[in-house]
């Protein structure tokens, strides 16, 4: 009785594991599981570089995309950086990754800008057809991409972007679709570049 006892409770131990394991990847999300980023080594934890001004930033990023949505619907994947022109400092990773999830290996090759201060390269995904679509929060259903409008992924703070390095996402950040702007979470995943 002791030992039937002993493996129902074992049973439903991993059941529960495994249910808050999928829980906790419910959203769409990119975490960041290694590199090395202009000779510094990148982690879960460790996301910050520091460079010298006009230094090159050359590398690659490892991190891992979480897709939820059904496999007919678009993810484009990519990335920008903040100290470039946000209509155009654009690349694109995949125009539409798998669902479910995937581990990336990107290769890196910016320059850092001339001014000191704190920059980001910002990673995301999202169920547009296009990553300007992407980084502007502009959805496909608005029918034009709309810039400078307070919710480019440039405006995202240091606090927006802590919370994204430490959950893969950031949290209701304003959205432009046709009925006007609603929040919602955005698989967002920074590397904070500290220019000295």
């Amino acid at each position: 009785m002791v030992r039937i006892m002993y493996f129902r409770m074992v049973v439903f131990q991993v059941i529960l594991l495994i249910a808050l394991s999928i829980n906790a990847y419910a959203e769409n999300r990119v975490i960041l599981t290694g590199g090395v980023l202009a000779g510094q080594s990148l982690s879960e934890s460790k996301w910050i570089i520091y460079v010298e001004p006009n230094e090159n930033i050359k590398g690659n990023i490892e991190c891992k995309t979480y897709n939820n949505n059904s496999p007919d619907a678009v993810m484009p994947f990519g990335y920008t950086w903040t100290w470039g022109r946000r209509e155009s400092s654009i690349v694109t990773i995949d125009k539409w990754i798998p669902t479910g999830g995937r581990y990336w290996d990107i290769s890196i090759n910016l320059k850092a800008p001339f001014k000191t201060g704190i920059y980001y390269i910002i990673f995301s995904t999202n169920g547009e057809f296009n990553m300007k679509q992407v980084f502007s929060s502009t959805s496909w259903v608005y029918k034009r991409i709309v810039w400078h409008d307070g919710n480019d992924f440039h405006d995202m703070d240091d606090n927006d972007l802590l919370f994204a390095h430490e959950n893969g996402y950031v949290s209701k950040w304003p959205y432009l679709n046709d009925t006007g702007y609603h929040v919602a979470n955005v698989p967002v995943m920074p590397i904070k570049v500290i220019v000295k």
